[in-house]
C-alpha cells in the first residue's frame, strides 16, 4: 500500500512540475514575439472556421480612401452677402467653416495737387476673405458648383488628391496583429500561473500595446476623418472701393537762431572740446612722458658742454 502511494505522489509532483515548465516557456516565448515579423504573416489573415485564408479588406478595389483638398480665389460681386451663402450652403450640405479671416486692404491709388497749400488723396479699399470650409466628399462637386456660380472671375483653382487607401490598410493590419498578441497575454493573466515578476511583466506588455493600437486607432480616426470631409481653401475678393480725401501740406519753416542762443550753443561746443583736450591728454601720457625725458636729456647735454668748453 505504501509503495502505490509514493508511486502517486511522485507521478503528481512530476505532472506539477512539468505544468510549471510548460508555463515558464510560453511566457518566455510571447516576451520574444516580435509584432513586427507577425505583421508579415497578416496580410492573409485565418477566418474563424478554418484555414482558408481571406484578404484584410479595408475597402474594395473601386473604393479608394481618398483625401481631396482644393484652392481657389474668386472675384466676387458682394464678399459679405456672397460668404453668407457660401457659410449657408456649407452648413445645409452637412459641412462647416473650419476658418476665417476678413480684412480690408488700403492703398493711395494716385495724388493730385489741387493748390499750393492742400493735395487731392485717391484711395483704393478693397475687401477680401478667407477661409477653410469642410463638407462632405460625395457632395464636392455639387459645392464647387455653388461657389462657382457666384463668381465674377475665377482667379485660380487648383485641387490635389491623395491616396491613403495603402497607409489606412497597414495601419489596420498593424492594429490586428497587436490586437491577437494582446489576447495572448490576456490568457496568461487570467491563467494566474507564474511566479508574480513574470505576472506583471505581462501586464507591462499589455499596457504597452494598449497604447500602441490607441495611437494606430486615433490614425484610423484622423484619416477617416479627413476621407469624408474634403476641404476647400477659398479666397473672395470684390472689385475696389475709390475714396477721396483732401489733406494739407506740411511745409517746414526755415529760421536763423538769436544772438542769445548762438552765444549759449557756442559756449557749449567750447567747453565739450575742452572736455574732450583733457581726455585726450590722459591717453597720451606716455609720449608726453617720453617726450619730456628726451627734452630734458638734451637740455643737460648741451648745458655741459657749455661747460667744458668753458673750462677750456
Amino acid at each position: 500500500m505504501n509503495k502505490h502511494l509514493h508511486l502517486i505522489l511522485a507521478t503528481l509532483l512530476m505532472i506539477t512540475s512539468c505544468e510549471q515548465t510548460s508555463r515558464k516557456e510560453s511566457i518566455q516565448n510571447l516576451e520574444e514575439v516580435d509584432p513586427e515579423s507577425v505583421y508579415a504573416e497578416t496580410s492573409l489573415q485565418l477566418n474563424d472556421e478554418g484555414n482558408s485564408p481571406k484578404k484584410t479588406s479595408l475597402s474594395p478595389a473601386n473604393n479608394h480612401k481618398l483625401i481631396k483638398t482644393v484652392n481657389m480665389r474668386l472675384k466676387v460681386a458682394s464678399v459679405e452677402k456672397d460668404l453668407e451663402y457660401i457659410t449657408d450652403q456649407a452648413t445645409e450640405m452637412g459641412g462647416y467653416v473650419a476658418d476665417y479671416d476678413q480684412k480690408m486692404n488700403k492703398n493711395t491709388v494716385k495724388t493730385r495737387k489741387i493748390t499750393s497749400d492742400t493735395l487731392e488723396y485717391t484711395i483704393g479699399l478693397q475687401l477680401e476673405a478667407t477661409m477653410v470650409i469642410k463638407v462632405p466628399t460625395e457632395r464636392l462637386e455639387q459645392f464647387l458648383d455653388l461657389i462657382e456660380s457666384k463668381a465674377l472671375v475665377i482667379e485660380y483653382k487648383a485641387s490635389k488628391v491623395e491616396d491613403v487607401t495603402e497607409k489606412m490598410q497597414d495601419l489596420n493590419t498593424r492594429k490586428e496583429t497587436k490586437l491577437r498578441i494582446e489576447k495572448k497575454y490576456i490568457k496568461i493573466i487570467e491563467n494566474k500561473t507564474g511566479k508574480l515578476e513574470e505576472v506583471l511583466a505581462v501586464e507591462a506588455k499589455i499596457d504597452q500595446i494598449r497604447e500602441e493600437i490607441e495611437a494606430m486607432e486615433g490614425k484610423l480616426k484622423y484619416l477617416n476623418q479627413r476621407v469624408a470631409f474634403s476641404t476647400i481653401h477659398l479666397s473672395l475678393y470684390q472689385e475696389p472701393i475709390h475714396q477721396t480725401a483732401v489733406a494739407a501740406i506740411e511745409r517746414v519753416t526755415d529760421y536763423e537762431d538769436g544772438f542769445g542762443v548762438k552765444v549759449k550753443n557756442a559756449f557749449l561746443s567750447g567747453w565739450n572740446l575742452f572736455k574732450e583736450l583733457i581726455i585726450a591728454l590722459f591717453y597720451l601720457w606716455p609720449l608726453i612722458a617720453i617726450t619730456t625725458i628726451i627734452l630734458g636729456y638734451l637740455r643737460f647735454k648741451k648745458q655741459f658742454k657749455a661747460k667744458s668748453e668753458s673750462y677750456s
